[in-house]
């Protein structure tokens, strides 16, 4: 949410000091939900518009898996039911909210290119088509990947089905609206990768073992606590293994007492798609690295993606409806207990972030805030960025900022040379921040340590004399936050 807050500074502040550290980045993939979020904060106070984004995203998950498995198979719509688990997930709840609204993205239009595909070419859907493929790039460039996947999978197979009967009329309208959906974007992700600097990317790998055994925990949706949530995400697993296993044995006692039924193209062709999407998926989860050194959770994302669409596999067969009720009840309750979980969780830590909010009302606007971690809470990294969400200001721990994936990065420049007390940046032993020495000489405002600043009066006495000197002042001081004027 900082830098959605500041990318707003940026676009309607032209005289902004913000402007001396940040830039906008081009269009690029990574801004959806940041260009949502700015929209949001510029009438609402920021915990308000982050609910309206997540109560957003809740119910456009589920209406948009819901939209395409209907696409499919309208008989087994209670299978919809089985995405909830899905909804908060551990990407969601790390605060990737571009990917997840891609995902939400990438159901509408599968969906949607689904029920229009078999028409004769109109406009009217390859500019919808178009609209809803340039968003998913602006969501996630991975996602995007898929959805065209997606799109080049049902073209083929609607080719194969056309070589039987040799009517490849039927395939034109198909490849026309796909082909002008995919320029625009295409357009941009070379503009991304063209604009990018040529820097060697070290790639990380996930051994096969740690991808099954990351399947078969339903590691995706574990969030925050290992020992206590796998119970239930196993027991998600085994209700999905169980319908396989039924699927597989009702398809055994057709073939052996010879009641198979004759399959329509359309059937044919919408298991073969509904077949090869989630070949595909799996075929990334396993080839992708995790990492390129930069982005990460690659497994973690394409792992969440995999049961969604095996959903829609199972939406295809056939089960009686005892067995959807019983399979869908037992999901939902360990859904539910999950959530539950979660929000014990959320509560505990909500006295962190409002703490954070009340330190942030001692930060005079414009300034510049150095922040030292001394925590091993992942979920605290970034809390930093909760200090900046209601006035401009310069928050050094800033990954987005660093990384160019998103829609604010640093202007090296005009990015200043940064001091404490007229000291180089490095120079105080265990406090570096990001500096530009051929910049002109600014002071850092503030020091924001995390966690509690007495722990490294051991590990760092340097800067523990620093801090408690006369030259700084201590605004707040607690088991979690120490701010310091410098």
């Amino acid at each position: 949410m900082y830098n959605a807050k500041t990318w707003s500074f940026l676009v309607f502040d032209s005289n902004s000091f913000l402007h001396e550290y940040y830039k906008i980045n081009a269009l690029m993939p990574n801004v959806i939900s940041h260009f949502a979020l700015s929209l949001l904060l510029t009438f609402l106070p920021a915990f308000i518009a982050e609910k309206i984004l997540v109560v957003t995203y809740v119910f456009l998950f589920a209406y948009c898996f819901r939209y395409l498995l209907k696409s499919f198979r309208e008989s087994n719509i209670l299978l919809t039911y089985l995405i909830f688990p899905f909804i908060f997930s551990y990407p969601f709840i790390l605060g990737f909210y571009n990917f997840s609204f891609g995902i939400v993205l990438l159901f509408f239009t599968v969906g949607y290119w689904l029920r229009n595909n078999h028409k004769p070419f109109s406009w009217s859907f390859a500019v919808g088509l178009t609209a809803l493929v340039f968003l998913t790039y602006t969501a996630h460039l991975v996602l995007l990947g898929i959805l065209l996947m997606m799109l080049a999978l049902d073209i083929a197979i609607a080719f194969f089905h056309s070589a039987k009967v040799k009517r490849y009329d039927l395939i034109k309208s198909r490849i026309i609206s796909a082909i002008i959906a995919s320029i625009l974007p295409l357009y941009f992700v070379y503009q991304y990768f063209a604009d990018r600097p040529i820097s060697k990317s070290i790639f990380n790998s996930l051994d096969i073992s740690t991808l099954l055994k990351h399947l078969f925990d339903l590691r995706p949706i574990i969030a925050f606590n290992t020992v206590n949530e796998l119970p239930y995400s196993r027991i998600i697993v085994f209700v999905f293994l169980g319908l396989i296993i039924i699927s597989l044995v009702n398809r055994f006692r057709n073939k052996t007492n010879n009641q198979d039924k004759p399959i329509s193209i359309p059937e044919k062709s919408k298991r073969l798609f509904a077949g090869f999407a989630l070949l595909t998926v799996i075929m990334l989860y396993f080839f992708l690295p995790d990492s390129d050194g930069r982005g990460s959770y690659v497994s973690l994302r394409l792992g969440l993606l995999i049961f969604p669409f095996l959903i829609l596999v199972l939406s295809l067969l056939k089960f009686s409806r005892p067995t959807l009720i019983v399979s869908i009840s037992i999901i939902l309750l360990a859904h539910f207990v999950l959530v539950a979980q979660y929000a014990v969780v959320n509560m505990q830590i909500n006295p962190s972030i409002q703490e954070i909010s009340e330190v942030s009302e001692l930060i005079a606007p414009n300034s510049v805030v150095t922040v030292l971690n001394e925590t091993d809470i992942w979920f605290m990294d970034h809390y930093s960025s909760y200090a900046g969400l209601e006035k401009p200001m310069v928050i050094l721990d800033n990954y987005e900022a660093d990384y160019g994936y998103f829609p604010v990065i640093w202007n090296h420049d005009s990015f200043p040379h940064l001091t404490i007390h007229e000291n180089e940046t490095g120079e105080i032993p265990c406090l570096n921040f990001r500096s530009n020495l051929s910049g002109k000489s600014l002071p850092v405002n503030y020091l924001l340590i995390i966690g509690n600043s007495i722990n490294f009066s051991e590990s760092c006495p340097e800067l523990y004399r620093f801090i408690s000197s006369e030259d700084v002042e201590a605004l707040h001081h607690s088991s979690q936050y120490s701010l310091y004027k410098l």
